[in-house]
């Protein structure tokens, strides 16, 4: 990944070569600190309703989930290398109650919308205190005889348990209808008070198509998407003559491109039917019991979320402590620091730099003494020099001519000051700028652990 602190990760192109060398551009969202989990389920088919996964979360934690598609080479190489995915997608549910016969009644918190590529993914966050259902979707393979697997990633800011349970049609009707519900706008059916229809467009991945009866008395309607090209639909056909029975909500068909498809195009077509005609269309017969069962419009679909389960708060495994992050918002040591920032950013083969109290004319001497043999400075620059070495000329008579003065003591070079301390010093910054240290903070650890080394305080 690009790391923002590491310059040799950065590249810059004019948007013209973006368009002409890159197909697309992708966004990958990297956690390196987060714990990770993964599982591997069927995914529903004509088989059955395939593998989901429960998902503890013991407090608010921030998500990263991708759900790959796997793989498989025989079946790749049959079309010869064309890609044969499939339509993938994950709602997660949360238990709200209990139905009259004791079954679960869920609530979709969250959707990741099918796709068609290998990956489909979702950010998020997740209140903590539940047990979530992650139910994978998949319409292209409801009528096919050989399941496929997915793989599910979970990255996760803390610790969370994630179990792979058997998946069955009552948790997959309420999967569909309910992100359907959540992620398009539901339209009133005209002169059908108390019915809506709700139909989510998914780009490259088909539609679903929902539709909820409030009313006391069961809504009768066609279903006709013939017109569709290149299409899956999740029923086995694409013409249907559906029953809502009252207060239910009901998936009355969704529609997948076909495997290996080119080009296609869904369409979806419905009219409502007079009762009669209806039952004589011989609609009761449709009442099915896989993902287009109707879902009874239960309170708690409507009513506050439950309250956490204390179990789960309880049974929170204890989170290590993370390694302290050093603090250079105040540093301890300007001087330290600002020297240590200098000296590792300087390279190798530069030439020593003049203190400020150091004087001025042996400055313009050694400046005059580094530079190139060809280099021809300006008349004013040459004036200058030869004038500053005239005047160091002139104090070095004078000091010879004056009484000899007992000479200073030396001070003594520290051990930090060497040549390889300060060697270890800059290779200490680059490593913890690698590392993803900021520059105050890289050059402040360096220095300690330049003083650990050589036992200073």
């Amino acid at each position: 990944g690009v790391r923002m602190e590491d310059p040799n990760s950065i590249f810059w192109m004019s948007f013209q070569d973006v368009k002409q060398f890159f197909a697309s551009v992708e966004i990958c969202r990297i956690h390196p600190t987060w714990p990770e989990v993964r599982g591997r389920c069927w995914l529903p088919s004509g088989v059955g309703p395939g593998e989901a996964f429960d998902l503890t979360v013991y407090k608010r934690t921030s998500f990263d989930f991708a759900f790959w598609q796997e793989k498989h080479a025989a079946r790749e190489s049959a079309l010869g290398a064309r890609s044969t995915n499939v339509d993938i997608g994950l709602a997660i549910l949360r238990v709200v109650g209990h139905s009259a016969d004791g079954s679960p009644v869920y609530q979709c918190v969250e959707y990741m919308r099918r796709t068609m590529h290998d990956c489909s993914s979702l950010e998020t966050a997740l209140d903590g205190g539940y047990k979530y259902r992650l139910v994978p979707l998949c319409f292209n393979q409801m009528g096919a005889v050989a399941p496929r697997r997915a793989v599910l990633v979970v990255h996760s800011s803390s610790t969370v348990h994630l179990e792979k349970v058997a998946s069955d049609w009552s948790a997959l009707a309420y999967a569909a209808t309910g992100s359907c519900l959540r992620e398009s706008e539901s339209r009133p059916v005209q002169d059908c008070p108390g019915v809506n229809l709700a139909i989510l467009r998914e780009g490259t991945c088909g539609i679903m198509a929902v539709c909820e009866n409030t009313a006391d008395a069961p809504f009768y309607l066609q279903v006709d998407c013939e017109d569709s090209l290149n299409c899956v639909a999740s029923t086995g056909s694409l013409t249907a003559v559906s029953v809502v029975p009252a207060r239910s909500r009901q998936l009355l068909m969704a529609l997948a491109p076909k495997v290996g498809a080119e080009r296609y195009g869904p369409s979806f077509q419905s009219s409502p039917l007079p009762a009669e005609a209806a039952i004589a269309m011989g609609a009761e017969a449709w009442i099915r019991d896989d993902l287009h069962q109707p879902v009874a419009l239960s309170d708690a679909l409507s009513g506050p979320n439950p309250a956490p389960d204390a179990s789960i708060l309880a049974a929170a495994p204890v989170e290590e402590e993370p390694t302290p992050a050093v603090d250079d918002s105040v540093p301890d040591d300007e001087d330290e620091l600002a020297a240590a920032i200098a000296m590792s950013l300087k390279p190798d083969d530069a030439p020593p730099a003049a203190s400020a109290d150091e004087d001025p004319d042996l400055a313009a001497a050694l400046a005059l003494s580094l530079a190139p043999p060809d280099a021809n400075p300006p008349p004013a620059v040459q004036q200058e020099l030869v004038a500053a070495v005239s005047r160091a000329h002139s104090a070095e008579v004078d000091i010879k001519s004056a009484p000899a003065l007992d000479p200073e003591p030396k001070k003594q070079k520290g051990v930090l000051d060497t040549d390889e301390a300060k060697k270890m010093r800059k290779e200490r910054f680059e490593h913890h700028l690698a590392s993803g240290m900021k520059h105050g903070a890289a050059a402040k650890q360096a220095l300690a652990d330049v003083k650990l080394h050589y036992g200073e305080t």
